[in-house]
């Protein structure tokens, strides 16, 4: 076993007073013992320099952290797949006409230069006010080395009357403006597509599925499932959507 004592310095004059520290990237490949067989022991400690450079107190305890290079043709990515597994309905609404409900579901990823890109859309319809579905449906894989939060995930229930809008904010090519507050636009956009057409009324508003690192740290490094619900009350009708986030 080799050891390799690391002292790993972050340098707080570098970011504005008030904000917070979200991650620490230290490069430990010239540390790691080039035999996939031979594990390296790190004994890490954190210490925080002031803009003199010198060093803060408190420092970090210690910790060891063994760790052995993985073979030829080890895939280290992880992967959470996100799935729809049930609508409901828990109170039909009461307005007139034929009340069909319309589920639409959308992912988006927003750039840092504040654009947001559609990655997929899914769609159901026919669907009656009192039935219960089980679609099972998988939605997304968030997959890499590790969480992407920059990913996000709206769903809306509406009625609809008539025919399926086909909004130009659907498009796999299309980029919604986005310079302000991140997900606050990007509802705001999806809302008014969706929610202010004709024959087609929103049943509450469209809402984000919470998914986080504490999501990530369970499915993808952990291997559980999490179960996510989220509510839609509107127009006399409640309904509930559940999903799944599963390795």
């Amino acid at each position: 076993m080799r050891v390799a004592e690391l002292l790993v310095q972050h340098d707080v004059a570098a970011h504005s007073p008030g904000s917070q520290v979200t991650s620490i990237t230290v490069n430990f490949a010239p540390h790691v013992a080039a035999n996939p067989n031979t594990a390296t022991s790190f004994n890490i400690r954190l210490v925080l320099l002031n803009a003199q450079n010198q060093p803060l107190s408190p420092v970090s305890q210690t910790v060891k952290i063994d760790y052995t290079l993985p073979g030829a043709g080890t895939n280290l990515e992880q992967s959470m797949k996100l799935f729809l597994t049930k609508a409901e309905c828990l109170a039909q609404t009461d307005g007139p006409g034929s009340d069909d409900i319309v589920i639409t579901i959308l992912g988006a990823a927003v750039s840092s230069q504040g654009n947001a890109k559609v990655l997929f859309r899914h769609y159901e319809a026919d669907i009656d006010d009192d039935w219960a579905i089980n679609p099972s449906k998988q939605l997304w894989e968030y997959r890499g080395l590790g969480f992407t939060p920059n990913v996000y995930i709206l769903a809306a229930i509406a009625e609809e009357d008539e025919q399926p809008i086909v909004a130009g904010f659907y498009s796999a090519y299309s980029n919604v403006p986005n310079s302000m507050h991140q997900t606050g636009k990007l509802l705001e956009a999806f809302s008014k597509e969706l929610c202010k057409a004709d024959d087609h009324e929103c049943i509450g508003s469209p809402q984000f599925i919470p998914v986080t690192q504490a999501d990530w740290n369970k499915v993808a490094l952990q291997h559980q499932t999490v179960t996510k619900q989220i509510r839609f009350i509107g127009l006399g009708g409640r309904y509930r959507l559940t999903f799944e986030l599963r390795p």
